[in-house]
């Protein structure tokens, strides 16, 4: 009976290990599932991701676009109001010359005719005198 005993022992011992390894598998089973989801939704949240930075980098480009169109409009209505600037400059600069110019002419006529009527005065005043 030894020998029986010793092989129900075994047996046991055997039943015992099956049953203990058919629960560690379905325990790795469990995770291996969990660790897949895990992945999966890793894998989705990097694709979400992903896609958040994407639209995040489009919206960064159009706005970097449309920034630069705001101030190439800014410099050119800056270049343009300085070119009116200078020609509104040289136009007073023109005009003011042609002021002085009017005006040294104008003083030229008058001393002419101041001269010309002391000419007439003095005619009459001599006329007159003899």
């Amino acid at each position: 009976m030894n020998g029986d005993d010793n092989m129900d022992k075994i047996v046991q011992d055997h039943e015992q290990r099956l049953i203990q390894n058919e629960h560690e598998i379905k325990e790795l089973k469990a995770n291996q599932t969990e660790f897949t989801n895990q992945m999966r939704d890793l894998k989705y949240n990097q694709e979400h991701t992903q896609n958040s930075v994407i639209k995040l980098e489009n919206s960064v480009l159009k706005a970097n676009g449309e920034q630069k169109e705001l101030l190439n409009k800014l410099i050119d209505n800056m270049i343009d109001t300085n070119k009116e600037n200078r020609v509104n400059e040289f136009d007073l600069q023109k005009s003011e010359h042609e002021l002085k110019k009017e005006a040294q002419k104008n003083r030229w006529d008058l001393t002419l005719k101041i001269v010309q009527s002391g000419g007439i005065l003095f005619l009459l005043v001599e006329y007159f005198i003899r």
